[in-house]
């Protein structure tokens, strides 16, 4: 056993897949849920936690780029998402088309974030600019809000309606297209992730900038851009968790919800998920 350890691969699989399977255990054991009785209960663990692997994985790429926390992971989703399912709800602007506007909107909200208020922080204490992004998530909170005032409609609860109509049932849930699209998108989004991260010269520059920024800098890596690159790259990435998530459960905009669960789930997700991303990550 002591030697099956110490080979990297079965380490590196463990510190990924052993937390849930110690879970999912604990679940079984302590709660009495029945893996055969109520295997909807686990797909829709599996879709829940899928979708929020994206936003956790968009702020581990920050921690390593910027070494920081940052605590408006959720809301650089949150607000392109919500002008897309505006334009889906009250412009009735076909799917596929929101969609990419949501992704360009994402990607530029990151860029814009990193270039004109993370890059001013550069060669501040890292405490410092994880309270920055406290006040940038409470600032994108208020745009959130905002938004939805294009169209003259109060913020309100709204829920994506999927492109095509699908239901089924795994006992006890009822599935519909947005789960459907949530199951096939969010693991081929990882897995891109991953490749880019390992087999594409950006992927391999943006490795060795999160490792030794200032060594990378003297090989002549871009560091500056690549951390841009990174940032627009986590914003792409929790606005797919987030506007998948809104399809399924409809996006946080009631007071009683609350805009602040949403950077909160999404911290709590990076937390727990950080051992899957930071080891792909090297």
């Amino acid at each position: 056993m002591t030697a099956l350890m110490a080979n990297p691969r079965v380490r590196s699989a463990a510190e990924v897949f052993g937390p849930g399977l110690v879970i999912v255990i604990g679940t079984i054991l302590i709660f009495g849920v029945s893996p055969i009785a109520e295997p909807g209960v686990y797909v829709i663990g599996l879709v829940f936690g899928m979708l929020g692997a994206l936003t956790a994985l968009g702020m581990a790429l920050i921690y390593r780029s910027n070494r920081i926390l940052n605590f408006a992971q959720g809301e650089l989703g949150l607000a392109p998402s919500v002008g897309a399912l505006g334009l889906i709800t009250f412009s009735a602007m076909p799917y596929v088309f929101a969609l990419l506007f949501g992704l360009g909107a994402a990607v530029l909200l990151g860029v814009v974030v990193e270039f004109v208020i993370i890059r001013r922080f550069a060669r501040a204490p890292r405490l410092i600019l994880t309270v920055a992004t406290i006040g940038l998530s409470q600032l994108l909170t208020v745009a959130s809000l905002a938004i939805p005032m294009i169209w003259d409609k109060d913020p309100m609860s709204q829920k994506i309606v999927a492109p095509f109509d699908i239901k089924f049932e795994v006992a006890p849930i009822t599935f519909t297209g947005n789960h459907v699209i949530a199951l096939v998108v969010a693991p081929l989004v990882i897995l891109a992730v991953a490749i880019f991260l390992k087999s594409t010269s950006i992927g391999i520059a943006v490795r060795a900038s999160a490792e030794r920024s200032d060594r990378a800098n003297m090989l002549g890596v871009p560091v500056k851009r690549i951390q841009t690159l990174v940032w627009g790259l986590a914003a792409l990435l929790s606005f797919t968790g987030v506007f998948l998530k809104a399809g399924v459960v409809g996006l946080p905009f009631a007071s009683n919800e609350g805009f602040g669960t949403t950077s909160f789930g999404a911290l709590l997700a990076a937390l727990a998920a950080r051992g899957a991303p930071a080891t792909m990550a090297r």
